[in-house]
């Protein structure tokens, strides 16, 4: 092989590889966008009001609490913290569960990639982000 083929080869790559990354940035925008649009619209549904109030309970009651529950308790213990920093706000609640949300995009577009190929991973990433 030749120097020239090799170049070339490398540039299809990497073109390749930031096209992709330009799309997942833009998946991850338009996933965020919707997760934050009317953020505060509503007031709290049930099964929000259910984790503020595991979340605001001191870590041992919560623990106790959340053992008898069928959720286990690392979400409220993120919540608790978050909470403890922010402030109790519904808007500010949700942002918690709006990081995860988009934190989830990219870790399935390389599950997706790992498992299959780059453009599968592409549109997991884009139907989680919807």
């Amino acid at each position: 092989m030749n120097a020239f083929f090799l170049q070339a080869l490398f540039e299809n790559i990497l073109r390749k590889a930031l096209a992709a990354f330009g799309l997942l940035l833009g998946i991850l925008a338009l996933g965020a966008l919707l997760r934050v649009a009317q953020l505060d619209f509503q007031p709290l549904w049930w099964d929000e009001g259910y984790s503020v109030f595991f979340a605001t309970r001191d870590f041992g009651t919560m623990l106790a609490r959340t053992a008898i529950d069928i959720h286990p308790p690392l979400y409220y213990a993120f919540l608790q913290a978050w909470l403890g920093l922010l402030g109790a706000a519904a808007a500010t609640m949700r942002v918690l569960s709006v990081l995860f949300g988009v934190a989830a995009i990219p870790l399935l577009y390389l599950v997706a990639q790992k498992l299959f190929d780059r453009r599968v991973g592409l549109v997991a990433a884009f139907l989680l982000a919807l």
